[in-house]
């Protein structure tokens, strides 16, 4: 992903500096004296509006890219903190810790992104008392891992009751498969009642179907 905003802000920067010749171009030719001075004059206006607008694409895409960027280096973090836990784990040290909260559950890719954006929580980690996560807490900081957000599972009580949606929009947690049964309220507690929508017509629709009551909504 980070290549890849790379690659689509340097396309948009090289599109800009070419327009940008083109528009010193035409004003020589308007102060030469050139005898088609309003066709020049329309074709510069059409060009600074279409460099304004990739300069607006490039600021869009420079956000994407340091977005990505950052994206990228969590993961990777993660990843570390993550590895380091899932070993004290099958050296039986935290047999209680589970892993993140994302991977111990299964869904469609249709709604691999909506679930993902919607629900930070997933990249929390699982563990089943408080007794566990301040274990991981002090492990973490002892080996300068970084930090991390645990679930408790014995605190999540709630669970994901049967209910009509506007429309029949399907509901996250829903379409979540967890690993095992008992990590369902820790799903429910990551997602609670959000919907999902084909579009964003669909999404606002599906969002103020309901006089007095407001519904969060994904999209695919």
């Amino acid at each position: 992903k980070v290549n890849v905003a790379r690659q689509a802000l340097e396309s948009a920067q090289g599109k800009g500096s070419k327009i940008q010749s083109h528009v010193v171009e035409l004003e020589a030719q308007i102060s030469g004296g050139d005898p088609h001075l309003e066709e020049i004059r329309g074709e510069i206006e059409r060009a600074k509006e279409e460099e304004r607008r990739l300069h607006e694409r490039t600021q869009e895409l420079r956000t994407k890219a340091e977005r990505a960027k950052s994206a990228f280096l969590e993961n990777k973090s993660r990843g570390k903190l993550l590895k380091s836990l899932l070993r004290l784990k099958r050296n039986k040290k935290l047999t209680t810790f589970y892993g993140r909260l994302g991977d111990l559950g299964s869904i469609d890719a249709r709604y691999d992104v909506a679930v993902s954006t919607a629900c930070p929580a997933l990249n929390h980690m699982l563990v089943q008392d408080t007794a566990t996560a301040q274990l991981c807490v002090r492990f973490l900081r002892k080996n300068n891992l970084g930090v991390a957000t645990f679930v408790v599972l014995d605190k999540q009580t709630k669970l994901p009751q049967p209910m009509q949606t506007p429309g029949g929009a399907p509901r996250l947690v829903d379409l979540i498969k967890p690993s095992k049964d008992k990590f369902l309220p820790a799903f429910y507690y990551a997602c609670r009642d959000t919907l999902v929508a084909d579009s964003l017509d669909a999404a606002s629709r599906i969002a103020y179907a309901q006089a007095g009551q407001r519904w969060r909504v994904v999209t695919l």
